[in-house]
């Protein structure tokens, strides 16, 4: 069954054992503990006063909306996308447990904050990372993002990336497409609310896969 929090459905995918939801208060360690990981993973040892943001997951993205990825109740993904003007939205504070890379969770994550930027009426999903993590721009570009932008950061160089998204005039300011799991005798099935116009476009930059 959906939930309904706060005037918005709460989303709930069960799929190969993994479960997309909406962020909730009790994720807020287990997602800070997702994120500071991930960075000392790359970084190494890392000031963890410098990432205030996930010290207070809800109160720092409260205009967005934060999802998190489960396999059997353990945390393997989150990703944030919060709406930066009326046309542009960003994806930030994504990150995958090494145990669930490759396994689609990151797309999965993508494609659904993707889509509610759709139903927020944006035009263009933008984010950033840092241009010595090739493994994470490779896997943006993946995801149908194009290299837009190289710029000096705090930290060092940082890759900027777009996506272009067509708005979604039946779900406008709407957040999400409801997927609510039921049980039908022993088997699960679900319930699935797509939504109906517009949709996703991407476009490649240069050097992107084909």
């Amino acid at each position: 069954m959906s939930r309904l929090k706060d005037g918005a459905a709460t989303l709930s995918i069960v799929d190969d054992g993994i479960v997309l939801r909406d962020f909730e208060p009790r994720d807020q360690e287990r997602v800070r503990r997702l994120i500071l990981d991930g960075l000392g993973e790359h970084w190494g040892n890392i000031d963890e006063s410098l990432n205030t943001d996930v010290d207070d997951i809800a109160a720092t993205y409260a205009g967005g909306r934060t999802l998190v990825a489960e396999l059997h109740d353990e945390l393997i993904g989150t990703g944030t996308i919060v709406r930066r003007d009326e046309d542009v939205s960003e994806i930030v504070r994504m990150s995958v447990a090494p145990s669930a890379r490759r396994s689609g969770v990151g797309r999965r994550l993508v494609e659904e904050l993707v889509g509610t930027a759709g139903t927020w009426s944006s035009r263009r999903v933008v984010l950033e990372t840092s241009s010595s993590w090739t493994e994470v721009i490779a896997f943006y570009i993946a995801c149908g993002f194009a290299v837009t932008a190289e710029r000096d950061g705090e930290f060092g160089s940082d890759t900027w990336f777009e996506m272009q998204v067509r708005p979604d005039p039946w779900f406008a300011d709407r957040r999400l497409t409801v997927v609510a799991p039921f049980r039908d005798g022993a088997r699960v099935s679900r319930v699935v609310v797509h939504r109906r116009a517009g949709g996703v476009t991407s476009r490649r930059g240069r050097g992107a896969p084909h």
